[in-house]
């Protein structure tokens, strides 16, 4: 049980770095912060783990690799 806390304490210190980095570069306000960690959930869900022998979590449950074409720069009006 204790390891399963340190996992999810690390997995939420990721996403608040994530969504906090693309709200600073983004030069948003903090109204926009929702947005900001749903981008970074979806970033994160598309990278590879070592534990799924480098797949992503998307790829698993999706059973194809993200598609990282419609992806642009938070907070970039087009």
């Amino acid at each position: 049980m204790h390891q399963q806390v340190g996992a999810i304490e690390r997995r939420h210190r990721q996403i608040m770095e994530v969504g906090l980095a693309l709200l600073a570069h983004s030069y948003l306000p903090n109204i926009f912060w929702e947005d900001a960690f749903l981008n970074a959930i979806y970033i994160i869900n598309c990278l590879p783990i070592s534990i799924l022998q480098h797949k992503s979590p998307y790829e698993m449950v999706n059973n194809s690799k993200p598609d990282f074409n419609f992806l642009r720069v938070f907070g970039c009006a087009c």
